[in-house]
């Protein structure tokens, strides 16, 4: 494929093995010049995001979320709680935070919109990238309270999703056979 952008977007798998080495300060903000450079409905550019950076916060929010998956009752969910070393964010040494206002009604595809903009832009620099939205239950949980304060979470925004950022640990994944049937052509 001659096209560099085109080949981004055909080769960004779902990493979820990374090494603990932190993607630059240029790398990161670049994905972050390019989050913001996202659309968004009627041009309102509504998300805030959070860089985090802190181990200790990527592994409390971890934490929080195994709880709520052990007091879950399904099976699975614990299983994947009590693998040791588990973790939400899969390991990466840093994670965007996307969030946006409580009450838009178009945030969440604002914010899946520069949430494909940050993997794109993170594949296109070599780090791998895996959107995390199964952490969400956290900010609902008892940990909400104290977990917003430390992401100096903005008041009445809520977090939306989550994209762990690192170089990659592995060979990239192969790709997953397409569904049939998914497009539909109407002239």
């Amino acid at each position: 494929m001659e096209n560099k952008t085109i080949y981004d977007l055909l080769h960004r798998r779902s990493y979820r093995a990374y090494k603990p080495a932190l993607p630059t300060k240029e790398e990161l903000d670049t994905i972050l010049q390019c989050a913001v450079a996202a659309p968004s409905a009627m041009n309102g550019q509504p998300w805030h995001f959070t860089m985090i950076r802190s181990k200790e916060l990527l592994d409390d929010m971890s934490k929080a979320m195994a709880d709520i998956m052990r007091a879950s009752g399904d099976e699975k969910a614990i299983a994947r709680a009590n693998t040791p070393g588990f973790s939400s964010f899969h390991n990466a040494p840093c994670a965007i935070m996307i969030s946006g206002p409580v009450d838009s009604r178009f945030r969440v595809s604002d914010c899946g919109g520069a949430a494909v903009n940050i993997t794109v832009a993170a594949q296109a620099l070599g780090i791998g990238s895996v959107i995390v939205a199964s952490v969400l239950p956290v900010f609902q949980g008892v940990a909400a309270d104290d977990l917003q304060k430390r992401l100096c979470l903005p008041e009445g925004y809520m977090p939306t999703l989550f994209i762990a950022l690192g170089y990659p640990a592995c060979e990239e994944p192969v790709m997953p056979e397409r569904k049939e049937g998914t497009i539909t052509f109407v002239d």
